[in-house]
């Protein structure tokens, strides 16, 4: 039977219509940031070939059969009308939001590949074809172009149809082998349109001529026999469109820092399993700064067994984003000298070692000597190496996978062959680190001690003067059959409009019960924590034997708090508070609710510390119940405690609870003594076992360890 054809022009008229929403359901329902739309010919172009278009777009697309007759693109009638009907149906019922796509200012960026008889390809990035012009002394710095390969010239001796690229830039014109890549990772035309479409970008920000620039949309596109065709009669083999949009969502999902003029975005991973690990991986992160690598922040610790030689001990691994202005080379030789400082020497491959350095990023650049390979060619298949990766750019995309995956998704499809990797975070080099994502894992107690005249809950009731009677609480406390792990020492209230006291008297209040707790041998497993918001009292008391500094204002009410607890190197927990003491109790209004207020001013306040140096495997979190916050606020922060922690970015983190008798509780239940509120107070400390609190921050022990203890049989099973 004979069939209608559509002519080309109108049938493309009716793609683009729909190619916006297969743009959006790219972009909403797969959260992929490079939606693509394909025409795939045959190879070998004939007269009567048949072709076929697709418009993609996650698991709904639209495939079209046509011909081509004397050069021009035929689609059978019916068969595009029924497609669309069908993909009309389809976007319809998928509950998808869409508006307008196609929007001006935007640039074409072709690809155009030679035949593999010849070397010669193009990467024009045209807005205006009359304002081009012939210029052959552009410099390659002009270009900050992330995928710059050592291995160019041994991939252009192999003859091999990866040619190198040239560039043809508006208003400077054509630059010879300005872009020299031979995709290694790349092997599909959609894998490269990626990554050009990004550095269509990355030229664009840095250019004040595109600098608004609204998407740009990339054509992988095969020549036509005669060299008069016009460039835009060139029959596509692949289109990739990139809105601004969704390159701001990538790079925000990625978190990558921008690196400084001159300075490079380096991953590096870590990892020790001889002697003290923790110890080594700290020291090779100070080493890196003293070698010229700056370290800019770090993923959390993980405890995983060995991969490949089996036979040997546990390691702690982490990963490190590092900012440097050595060469890859450069690099790879200051990180054999730490391991080698640390006293690395290596007999066998994948055994036992105080400390390893791998390179796994370096830019976006793809690296392929004898000596280095980059990305690190098995970082995809290594639990221990994706899941920290994912602590600091979850949504980095490497084309070289998959189009389109994020290093999230990677480690989503690895295997689960194991029990949970957990983040580990180190309290007292005494006690087990606390692993918080483990589902069994035990709640931890923190009983307070407040040296303080003017406490709400228990002021005045220890002395200072006479530490005997005080001593000898803490060690009928530490007899209970649920003893605390952490002793919270404070020296100064933080009740609402409390007085202050000068950091010398708070440090007159706590140094002596610091002492007089780490020369008595019965209290090496009790972990102690300083609760003061001043940097002055943290360093005097990490220096007199303190474990943890407890920040209620999280660095806000001293500027030297952070930079001090770096270089302390000790824990910190990092409470939300607004304003200060005699203020905050104004401070509760929440325009986008308590557990989006909350998250995203805590995560704030963990990328202060992780800027002053902390790191994240040093950090501690706490909602702050009670400060700044109404009692509504307080219920609903234990009510959905569960979804704070699962806040992004804040994942992983430890967390600390701290309702023990407030003020909230004598409200509700009627009971004004702060030190009867022991059944409310209980309730609170349930709520937050099952919300996934690691630690309780409580003043009644005894009948709290009970609480614990049963809410973790609960709760907590593995």
């Amino acid at each position: 039977m004979h069939q209608q054809f559509c002519d080309p022009e109108s049938a493309l008229t009716i793609q683009e219509h729909h190619l916006q929403f297969a743009v959006l359901l790219e972009r909403y329902h797969k959260q992929a940031s490079v939606p693509a739309f394909e025409v795939f010919p045959p190879h070998g172009i004939s007269k009567q070939s048949q072709h076929q278009i697709s418009v993609l777009g996650g698991h709904i697309g639209l495939k079209l059969t046509g011909a081509e007759v004397s050069g021009q693109f035929y689609f059978y009638t019916e068969q595009l009308e029924t497609g669309l009907e069908s993909f009309d149906f389809k976007l319809s019922t998928s509950g998808l939001q869409h508006g307008p796509f196609w929007e001006i200012n935007e640039v074409d960026v072709y690809w155009n590949a030679a035949w593999r008889s010849t070397k010669n390809t193009d990467l024009d990035i045209p807005s205006d074809y009359l304002k081009i012009q012939s210029c052959f002394n552009v410099p390659s710095h002009d270009f900050q172009l992330p995928r710059l390969s050592h291995s160019v010239r041994s991939g252009m001796q192999e003859q091999t149809s990866k040619a190198p690229l040239k560039l043809l830039h508006p208003m400077l014109g054509l630059h010879d082998e300005l872009l020299e890549c031979v995709f290694q990772s790349t092997q599909t035309s959609e894998n490269l349109s990626f990554d050009l479409t990004q550095t269509a970008f990355r030229l664009a920000e840095e250019s004040q001529l595109y600098s608004g620039l609204s998407k740009v949309k990339l054509v992988v596109s095969l020549p036509r026999y005669s060299s008069h065709e016009s460039r835009h009669r060139i029959k596509a083999l692949s289109t990739t469109i990139l809105p601004r949009t969704a390159w701001q969502n990538m790079k925000q999902r990625s978190h990558m820092t921008e690196p400084h003029a001159g300075k490079h975005t380096v991953f590096i991973a870590l990892g020790s399993n001889l002697g003290d690990r923790l110890h080594h991986l700290e020291a090779a992160c100070g080493l890196m700064a003293k070698g010229g690598i700056r370290l800019v922040r770090t993923s959390g610790l993980y405890e995983t067994k060995p991969m490949y030689m089996e036979d040997q001990g546990r390691f702690l691994n982490c990963v490190c984003e590092v900012e440097t202005s050595l060469d890859p080379l450069e690099l790879l030789t200051k990180v054999k000298e730490i391991e080698s400082e640390l006293g690395r020497v290596k007999t066998v491959d994948n055994g036992p070692r105080p400390v390893d350095l791998d390179i796994l990023l370096y830019d976006n650049q793809v690296i392929g000597l004898d000596e280095l390979i980059v990305p690190h060619p098995r970082m995809m298949e290594r639990e221990f190496v994706l899941r920290p990766l994912c602590d600091l750019i979850p949504g980095f995309i490497l084309p070289a996978e998959r189009p389109g995956e994020t290093f999230k998704e990677q480690l989503e499809r690895l295997p689960k062959a194991g029990p949970i990797l957990s983040t580990k975070t180190q309290l007292s080099p005494n006690l087990p680190p606390i692993s918080s994502q483990l589902p069994d894992k035990t709640t931890h107690l923190m009983t307070v001690l407040n040296l303080t005249p003017d406490s709400f809950s228990d002021g005045g009731l220890h002395s200072i003067q006479n530490p005997t009677p005080l001593l000898a609480n803490i060690k009928h406390q530490l007899s209970q059959k649920h003893p605390p792990t952490i002793l919270d020492i404070g020296g100064q209230s933080t009740r609402p409009n409390a007085p202050t006291v000068s950091p010398e008297e708070e440090i007159s209040r706590i140094l002596p019960t610091i002492k007089a707790v780490r020369s008595d041998s019965s209290f090496t497993k009790l972990a102690i924590s300083v609760d003061t918001y001043r940097a002055s009292v943290a360093s005097a008391a990490i220096e007199a034997g303190a474990d943890i500094i407890n920040d209620v204002s999280a660095g806000q009410l001293d500027a030297e708090m952070l930079p001090t607890i770096a270089r302390l190197g000790c824990t910190c927990i990092l409470m939300h508070m607004r304003g200060d003491p005699s203020t905050m109790s104004k401070l509760t209004d929440y325009p986008n609710g308590i557990i989006e207020g909350v998250g995203s001013e805590l995560l704030a306040r963990v990328r202060e510390a992780e800027a002053a140096g902390i790191r994240r495997w040093r950090i501690m979190l706490d909602p702050g119940i009670g400060f700044a916050k109404t009692q509504a606020q307080n219920l609903e922060l234990l009510r959905r405690f569960g979804e704070l922690r699962a806040y992004e970015g804040l994942h992983g983190l430890p967390w600390v609870v701290g309702a023990s008798r407030k003020g909230f509780i004598g409200k509700i239940t009627g009971v004004e003594e702060p030190s009867e509120r022991i059944w409310g107070t209980s309730a609170c400390v349930t709520a937050a076992v099952q919300g996934g609190a690691d630690v309780v921050r409580v003043h009644d022990v005894k009948e709290m360890g009970e609480v614990v203890a049963m809410a973790d049989a609960v709760w907590r099973v593995g």
